[in-house]
């Protein structure tokens, strides 16, 4: 009887398991292909660390170990790239991002400021999902759009000048303009990234809880006067964000 109830209580988590992977947001269309997504990443990467310090030997937390169990718990109907690469950049900002193609980094100042290994395992998971749920190119292809219909329409108004729309991969970086100390996703994005990141850790074997914890500390930072890091200004308010992040938690530990 006792194996009976556990191999039905083991029915019914898989069950609820699945349930709320197929909540979770789906990527938005794309008109870049994978590879696209790594070739921009890796001309990106090449523009960027020459512009910082990149930590070869952080001894704190080890982030290669900790990426590897993320990326085998990413959600079924999110793309995986083949190779992630985790790097630490020395500056003393609270920060991490994303660059396409599965190019995460984590400033030492957000190492210092986590508390636990399912804390930073938060961030790293909430990146990874701007990278698996391909919000630069799901950008990039909105605006793509968007210009086709205005020079369709510019065409149609009598306008025939020709607009030049080849872009090389370092051109397109370069015309991306990211400053990734700033890097503002919508609001939108943020939350797919927030609650992703939550079923992640739950799966991962972390802490689902640490997500909120992390945005609880985060506000009550900003109430002491520390105020919250430029780039999280276009976010959703984090007091809001620890609570649905909590929720979310809750709900995958019935």
């Amino acid at each position: 009887m006792k194996h009976k109830t556990l191999w039905l209580l083991g029915i019914l988590m898989f069950i609820g398991s699945s349930l709320f992977a197929r909540e979770l947001p789906k990527p938005g269309i794309n008109l870049y292909s994978l590879r696209d997504d790594i070739s921009l990443g890796r001309e990106v990467v090449r523009k960027f660390e020459t512009t910082v310090r990149v930590v070869h030997e952080y001894q704190r937390w080890n982030l290669d170990e900790i990426g590897a169990k993320l990326a085998t718990v990413v959600p079924e109907h999110h793309y995986r790239f083949p190779h992630y690469s985790f790097r630490v950049v020395e500056n003393k900002s609270l920060n991490a991002f994303a660059i396409p193609g599965g190019f995460i980094y984590v400033t030492t100042g957000m190492l210092e400021f986590v508390k636990s290994e399912s804390e930073l395992a938060a961030v790293m998971a909430h990146e990874m999902t701007h990278v698996n749920m391909r919000h630069t190119t799901n950008s990039l292809t909105k605006r793509d759009i968007f210009q086709g219909i205005f020079r369709g329409l510019s065409y149609a108004a009598g306008e025939k000048k020709k607009t030049s729309v080849a872009f090389g991969y370092a051109s397109l970086a370069s015309t991306i303009g990211f400053n990734f100390f700033d890097l503002k996703w919508g609001r939108k994005q943020e939350k797919q990234a927030d609650l992703t990141a939550v079923y992640m850790l739950a799966r991962a074997g972390y802490d689902p809880l640490a997500v909120s914890r992390f945005f609880e500390r985060l506000n009550q930072r900003s109430k002491k006067g520390s105020g919250i890091p430029g780039w999280m200004r276009s976010h959703p308010k984090t007091d809001k964000r620890a609570l649905y992040t909590a929720q979310f938690a809750s709900e995958l530990q019935k």
